[in-house]
């Protein structure tokens, strides 16, 4: 998988569209467009952009093809790498739950 790639996964599962960060950057959309498909190589400005941007981009999953078992993309200590729907129901249904709570105990 090459670094556009993993970088494209990243932004899907962050919900972050190419267009916002080619603003965040300063470049153009199509410029972005063109290192992702890997048209055009990412430089070091454009690195250092990311990482100041995304601070919890693993930047050895970014660059590294094969890595050990159990490190992902995003920067969190002790954290499964999750891209389901199911993860986002779970959420969904605490906020929910916990929402109650708190009409619970304002009532009181």
């Amino acid at each position: 998988m090459s670094i556009g790639e993993r970088f494209q996964e990243y932004l899907e599962f962050q919900d972050i569209s190419q267009k916002d960060v080619a603003k965040e950057m300063g470049i153009a959309p199509s410029q972005l467009s063109n290192m992702v498909n890997g048209n055009r190589p990412f430089n070091e400005a454009h690195i250092k952009s990311i990482m100041r941007i995304y601070p919890d981009l693993n930047m050895n999953w970014l660059f590294r093809d094969n890595l050990p078992e159990g490190e992902h993309s995003v920067n969190e200590p002790g954290s499964v790498y999750l891209k389901t729907h199911e993860a986002t129901g779970i959420i969904s249904e605490i906020e929910e739950k916990l929402a109650k709570l708190k009409e619970m105990v304002s009532q009181k």
